[in-house]
């Protein structure tokens, strides 16, 4: 059964948990809008990368520099995420294509917080379909300015029989110094690979190991690679970086995650929403989680800059400890301190620290009863067996058709067809009946046209 607007919240301050029903009215001042990717993770992360860029977009459009080849064949966003389950970061947003071919190809990077001790973990989703026999490398990690520095370099190439190998390299791209994995894969397959750099003492020996598919536990397995290339070490890493490879190989890649600790696929914090509204005598900050483990909860920190300089403007917002079932938080800044960043700082049972990337508040003038535009949220829980929950919310009256198919195009459900006043809204589907696989999901109203993909599991 679909739900109307004006969905009930746990509303929670400093020391209490009360209920309410949230003034829609409200949304018709000043908005600081605050809106994080579909799923949020929180565990100190450096960067998350779900490509939820407009279809057809070039990357260069979205942050990213490039670093040779610019503007030639850009790096495009196509419609559509890679999945691994339990993957934290899988099916959500968009994807890109890296594509082989003759000519100059655009590579492009992204920077995030410089690293220049410890280690650094780099996971993301591959789906490779065409591969050389010589092999190409794809991806890579570099200093904040990147330049012709490359380090910590995957690679893929094929046997004549079309099965695929991964390899690593720490510095080099040359065959006789990366490390191989058997050639166990296979073309059109989505694969979880995980890179790890750590810095050592001395010089010429910092290290590289490779994951593909590993174990989503909080504890670090072996790896299936360690690098034997013995070339200089990084200074410093502070950037992701997508190169086109020969004219043979082309791959989609999605859901990018950099981080300082092996936490590949256990999180204490999922977020769905996390937004701010300008009201009278404050602003409003709410945000909602679909998972929590071991959650004591939160404080809300506010800055005038991205980086650096932030300070709590709330007290300790009790958690849910452990759960899977999605909820709401509600507190209102009242302090005045300037500022345009928000982050919130999460706390675990046993006093481990966790904190969202920051996010600029956008000011906004809205009208009556006006939202943010359409959306269409990532279906919780998923993958799913048999039923899952689809949220989605319109600006205004209009309307609203939702649809489910397969990958065939062909139709399978329709669980909305009508006009819909302004509001958010979920619905449920039962997949009770089908078979398992992956199934799309359309959202299309008069001023958005969202596919996003789900997967069901018997």
């Amino acid at each position: 059964m679909e739900n109307t607007p004006g969905e009930v919240y746990d509303r929670v301050g400093s020391d209490t948990t009360t209920l309410r029903t949230p003034d829609m009215k409200a949304i018709g001042r000043l908005l600081w809008a605050l809106l994080l990717p579909a799923i949020h993770p929180l565990y100190g992360q450096l960067l998350e990368e779900n490509f939820a860029y407009d279809v057809g977009s070039p990357l260069t459009d979205h942050g990213y520099v490039a670093h040779s080849g610019a503007g030639s064949r850009p790096i495009l966003i196509i419609a559509g995420g890679l999945s691994r389950q339990g993957y934290p970061s899988s099916g959500i947003g968009n994807s890109i294509l890296l594509e082989g071919g003759s000519g100059s190809r655009e590579d492009v990077n992204r920077t995030f917080p410089s690293v220049t001790s410890g280690s650094v973990y780099a996971s993301l989703l591959v789906c490779p379909s065409g591969v050389s026999t010589s092999g190409d490398y794809f991806f890579h990690l570099g200093p904040t300015s990147v330049s012709t520095i490359f380090r910590g370099r995957i690679f893929v190439k094929s046997d004549t029989s079309g099965s695929l190998a991964f390899g690593v390299a720490k510095s080099s791209a040359l065959d006789s110094v990366v490390s191989w994995t058997p050639f166990a894969y296979a073309t059109g397959g989505t694969y979880l690979l995980v890179l790890k750099y750590t810095f050592n003492d001395g010089s010429s020996n910092d290290a590289v190991e490779l994951w593909v598919n590993p174990p989503l536990s909080a504890t670090e397995p072996p790896p299936d690679l360690t690098g034997v290339d013995t070339g200089s070490d990084a200074s410093e890493l502070g950037s992701i970086a997508f190169r086109q490879g020969g004219i043979s190989t082309s791959l989609t890649l999605d859901g990018v995650r950099i981080a300082t600790s092996w936490k590949v696929g256990t999180l204490p914090i999922q977020l769905s929403r996390f937004m701010a509204v300008g009201e009278t005598g404050g602003t409003l900050i709410s945000w909602t989680t679909l998972s929590e483990t071991n959650n004591y909860g939160f404080e809300v920190q506010k800055s005038a800059e991205r980086t650096s300089g932030y300070q709590p403007v709330s007290g300790l917002i009790a958690g849910h400890g452990t759960t899977n079932e999605p909820h709401s938080y509600e507190f209102r800044d009242t302090t005045g301190t300037n500022g345009k960043f928000y982050r919130l700082k999460q706390i675990d049972l046993d006093q481990s620290v966790h904190y969202s990337e920051p996010t600029e508040a956008v000011l906004t003038h809205v009208g009556e009863r006006t939202l943010p535009g359409s959306s269409l949220d990532q279906n919780y829980p998923n993958p799913f067996n048999p039923a899952t929950v689809i949220a989605y919310q319109v600006p205004s009256s209009m309307r609203v058709t939702l649809k489910i198919y397969d990958l065939l195009g062909r139709e399978v459900a329709t669980l909305v067809s009508g006009r819909k006043p302004a509001g958010r809204y979920t619905v449920e589907f039962d997949g009770s009946g089908l078979p398992s696989g992956t199934y799309l999901y359309r959202l299309e109203t008069e001023d958005r046209l969202e596919t996003k993909r789900m997967i069901l599991l018997r």
